[in-house]
């Protein structure tokens, strides 16, 4: 899709968000979590690296020095702020993961379906021919949230689809915003 089209849709998605918030007030509707997100055009680079071996997998997550993220492993699950943690044998191999490291990196691991994991490392960009907008999804027992910031391609026959999500971090539940 073509630049002007881009400015022309989001120029429309931002008079749709803030013609819900005018009416949210008008109505005095409290729920905050039915607002429409704030999108934005921007850019993603990624990078993916596959691996067939679990202990070249983990070098490799654990040489970007992730900050916080969460972890599921074949009999263990977590989340880390501040440290990436070592993992124990008896956890079992890594199946996947998110992680944001220095300057905005955002990780993710994934189990190939013919055996193996893909790496992904995403950087966002801040000018590009896509969109993007920032959610959060509540985690269970736990104050706070996985804010994520999604990423969208315009089509000319399916209209906005979502290309990628990325993990930016946890943010607290009582944050207000993405």
């Amino acid at each position: 899709m073509n630049p002007a089209d881009l400015s022309q849709l989001l120029a429309d998605y931002q008079a749709l968000r803030a013609g819900d918030q005018r009416k949210k007030r008008e109505d005095k509707d409290k729920d905050k979590d039915s607002d429409l997100p704030e999108m934005q055009p921007a850019g993603l680079q990624q990078q993916r690296q596959t691996f067939d071996q679990p202990d070249a997998l983990w070098a490799a997550f654990a040489a970007h020095a992730p900050q916080q993220g969460w972890l599921q492993f074949q009999s263990h699950q977590l989340t880390f702020r501040d440290d990436l943690p070592a993992p124990a044998a008896e956890w079992g191999a890594l199946l996947q993961a998110e992680a944001v490291a220095e300057g905005g990196l955002s990780l993710s691991v994934h189990r190939r379906p013919q055996g193996g994991w893909v790496l992904t490392e995403s950087r966002h960009l801040q000018a590009g021919d896509l969109l993007c907008d920032q959610v959060r999804h509540l985690v269970h027992a736990a104050a706070d949230t996985l804010a994520y910031r999604r990423y969208w391609r315009l089509d000319a026959e399916l209209g906005a689809v979502q290309t990628a999500a990325c993990f930016i971090g946890f943010k607290s539940i009582h944050d207000q915003g993405a």
